[in-house]
């Protein structure tokens, strides 16, 4: 049995759900994901942070954008040009609903690049919540870190929200389904990011209980702000 990065544990010999793709997991899920994590007061409050320290009509990419609440809505409402990716076609049908002033695109974020236009190819900031969770391996969370510092304009901003505790492909139970998941714990996510090439400007790790799935248990969460460096 392996500890979730949930507080669950999952058998590996007794669950097959792990076997489900992506997008097969996303999809299956939909706005049921919206529901139990869009009143995330830490989240917010990075979206109210980005809109005081970017320029007006900054360009913004939400990789892993889910059903766009409330990172592609809040952003694009406060005129900033908005890019969300993300590998379901079914959150995708949802945030083209929540969020009209914001650009889509169907893509899986790890091995896709988004297309190369003025638009998309050097954002002002990249935001990740935690879009680097489930069917990855740590390598390529490292690998997702050096692709964003590689997207972003000079100086760019990067937040990065994920699930701080360490492990490598081990089964988790989540909204009631079972799949593969990989994280480490706060300090080798901020190591991870600088190693990326990244200076950290500030962190916050958090408690949070969604409003449905495992309602009855509460997530240590780690929200990351960082600031591309510039080239020596």
């Amino acid at each position: 049995m392996e500890k979730s990065p949930y507080g669950l544990a999952a058998n590996r010999s007794s669950d097959a759900d792990f076997r489900a793709t992506p997008q097969d997991l996303y999809n299956d899920l939909g706005k049921t994901y919206e529901d139990a994590y869009k009143q995330n007061e830490a989240q917010v409050r990075s979206l109210q942070w980005l809109l005081t320290t970017l320029q007006p009509t900054s360009k913004i990419l939400d990789l892993g954008c889910g059903t766009g609440i409330p990172t592609c809505k809040f952003l694009s409402e406060n005129n900033f040009s908005v890019t969300g990716i993300d590998i379901s076609s079914k959150m995708l049908s949802h945030a083209r609903l929540n969020a009209p002033l914001a650009k889509f695109i169907e893509a899986d974020i790890l091995s896709s690049t988004p297309p190369s236009s003025s638009e998309e190819e050097h954002p002002d900031a990249i935001v990740a919540y935690f879009s680097t969770i489930g069917h990855v391996t740590q390598n390529e969370i490292r690998a997702f870190f050096r692709k964003v510092h590689t997207l972003l304009t000079p100086s760019g901003i990067f937040i990065y929200a994920s699930v701080p505790l360490e492990g490598n492909e081990i089964l988790i139970q989540w909204m009631d389904r079972v799949f593969p998941s990989s994280s480490f714990t706060a300090e080798n996510t901020l190591l991870g990011i600088e190693a990326a090439g990244f200076e950290i400007l500030k962190y916050e790790i958090v408690k949070f209980r969604p409003d449905r799935g495992e309602e009855s248990l509460e997530e240590t969460q780690i929200f990351v702000y960082a600031r591309k460096k510039e080239s020596t």
